[in-house]
């Protein structure tokens, strides 16, 4: 392989670089060259790789990711996904091309490699065929937005190609959830891990969120220091579980001063509230009703976990249906200003423009974020309105708040971030669930 004149200019920038005089823009310079000289270098590896398959099957070689776990230094699962890569540009040339001149990540090769090696053969070449889309689109997103928008298009095409495929999926993910306990002999944490489909698994963390920002009040109002974010999240999840009686305290440990063993174990029969399913799922009203996605069409949890139609419209016979009004930029026009926190339709609202933290890169979950108003409400009188509303993860609302970084929204929901030293660290748009923006499906 030649190299280019870009790629020739990359590498001469990265050896001759030295990083401890620069400032950001030059170190923003350097990356970028250092980008580019690793998507050469992977494009390389592709084709080594392929030679060595071929000597491989002539009897003259190991087993590709053999030879790259013993001759590179990686560990068998990173040599087994570069081995991968080769397997994805044969079946999709024109990504190893768009790798081959810098264009396109060797992360965002992975993605895509990923997404087309769970389709059948026949939905694969269809995938396939978008090589192009996916080439430009990756020199525009993030590798984790590539991700979901790869995953978005196999889904979309495999359920062009099978209907029943989604609600399959779905049922094959309900038979395999588990529950697995074990001891982590070096730490002495106990760790629970549980397996679940996207409907129960969404339906859970509505209670642990939930649970969280009761956690977080008892806390202030009795004026206990507050946890760290994944501290409270796992008292949250004990407290879930464990509080039977509406009881929004944490329960005593066995043997505190004050705790009656039998009166706590022999709770009355009957006493137990029932606590019914709580999710929150965004079906655009066309696929609602016809329970086939459109190839513009939204249908997931507010976290952007998608959902079979079909299981949608079924979960609707039950649930709270609300109506939400999107403009042409998917921003919602209805709007609402009561309190001081956001209403719960407030943040129904604002998890219909936002999967996320609207923090540049942050994939923190819309359910795991707090709703910040960006006019401040006690220092600059910002209203409760979702014109002056976001959500932040944890990290990112002390950013603003305590790591002196700007914030502002205009009426576009267009934010624009401001360093501490005062320069622009980006300015876009907020809003990552429009229909409309999906440029990989046709």
């Amino acid at each position: 392989m030649k190299s280019t004149t870009a790629s020739s200019a990359a590498w001469c920038a990265v050896t001759t670089a030295d990083p401890a005089s620069m400032d950001r823009e030059a170190v923003v310079g350097l990356l970028r060259s250092v980008s580019s000289v690793r998507a050469a270098c992977d494009a390389v590896e592709v084709l080594a790789v392929r030679r060595t398959r071929e000597l491989s099957q002539a009897g003259a070689s190991e087993p590709a990711e053999h030879l790259l776990a013993s001759e590179t230094g990686r560990s068998s699962k990173h040599a087994r996904a570069a081995a991968a890569r080769q397997e994805a540009c044969e079946a999709m040339p024109g990504l190893e091309a768009g790798l081959a001149v810098g264009r396109l990540s060797a992360g965002h090769l992975d993605a895509a490699a990923a997404a087309h090696a769970k389709l059948s053969d026949e939905v694969g070449a269809q995938f396939a065929s978008h090589a192009d889309d996916l080439v430009a689109r990756s020199e525009r997103v993030s590798v984790d937005a590539f991700d979901r928008e790869c995953r978005d298009l196999a889904r979309h095409l495999t359920a062009a190609h099978d209907r029943n495929a989604e609600v399959d999926e779905l049922e094959r993910q309900r038979a395999a959830s588990s529950v697995k306990r074990w001891v982590d002999r070096a730490t002495g944490m106990h760790n629970t891990l549980v397996s679940l489909d996207p409907i129960r698994d969404a339906s859970m963390w509505k209670v642990i969120s939930n649970q969280v920002g009761r956690e977080r009040q008892r806390r202030k109002a009795d004026g206990d220091p507050l946890l760290p974010f994944a501290a409270l999240q796992a008292q949250a999840v004990v407290t879930a579980v464990t509080n039977t009686s509406g009881d929004e305290r944490p329960p005593r440990a066995v043997g505190d001063p004050g705790d009656d063993i039998s009166a706590s174990s022999a709770r009355p029969t009957g006493s137990t509230p029932v606590r019914l399913p709580e999710i929150s799922i965004l079906c655009d009203f066309d696929t609602l009703v016809s329970g086939i996605r459109t190839s513009v069409g939204v249908c997931e949890t507010d976290d952007g976990v998608s959902v079979p139609p079909d299981a949608v419209r079924r979960l609707a016979c039950d649930a709270k249906i609300i109506p939400l009004l999107l403009g042409s930029k998917g921003e919602v026009l209805d709007q609402g200003r009561q309190a001081r926190t956001a209403t719960p339709g407030q943040r129904i609202a604002l998890a219909a423009m936002h999967r996320s933290c609207v923090f540049p890169g942050c994939t923190i979950g819309f359910s795991d974020c707090r709703i910040h108003h960006v006019r401040w409400w006690w220092e600059h009188h910002g209203p409760t309105d979702i014109v002056n509303l976001l959500p932040l993860c944890e990290n990112d609302h002390h950013r603003v708040h305590e790591g002196g970084w700007g914030l502002t929204l205009d009426t576009d929901r267009h934010a624009t971030w401001t360093r501490p030293d005062g320069s622009i660290h980006h300015r876009g748009t907020t809003i990552d669930r429009r229909p409309q923006d999906v440029p990989l499906r046709r």
